[in-house]
């Protein structure tokens, strides 16, 4: 029942965001299903995960495949940018400059971004997924699953 409350606080959350103008593009990315045999930790991170971050920013992360946990494909947006990992078919051809690359390791998957920042993001047992951005200038923010998972 808190998963379902959490999940529809967040679809209410990103529709006002959407009416106020500032939601973060839903990525058009297609989902493949994990693999039989895939770490069941890596698979449950299949799918669709947004939040906001303290700023109010609102980010998505769209866990495409996780079939290569040493490349795992993402597609990552933060604010109005889109970033995407190398072989994800996607339709903003913008921001292919500055591509991502996403690896499973410990429990975390870890986003590097080209231009130096790294987002670690952990599946926590209620199914929501911390989100920590290390360096710098650490920050955090806890994301909901998409119930439709595309």
């Amino acid at each position: 029942m808190k998963v379902y409350l959490q999940s529809c606080l967040m679809a209410v959350v990103m529709a006002v965001l959407m009416v106020a103008g500032c939601a973060a593009p839903l990525l058009n990315v297609n989902i493949t299903p994990p693999p039989a045999g895939t770490d069941p930790a890596l698979a449950a991170f299949s799918g669709i995960h947004d939040g906001a971050w303290s700023d109010g920013s609102p980010t998505s992360l769209s866990v495409v495949d996780v079939s290569n946990p040493d490349d795992v494909k993402v597609g990552y947006t933060f604010a109005s940018d889109e970033y995407y990992s190398p072989g994800v078919a996607h339709e903003n051809k913008k921001n292919d400059g500055n591509p991502i690359t996403a690896k499973f390791s410990k429990g975390f998957l870890i986003l590097r971004f080209k231009l130096g920042m790294t987002i670690s993001f952990k599946m926590e047992p209620d199914g929501t997924t911390l989100a920590k951005v290390l360096g710098k200038n650490p920050a955090q923010t806890t994301l909901h699953r998409r119930a439709d998972k595309k």
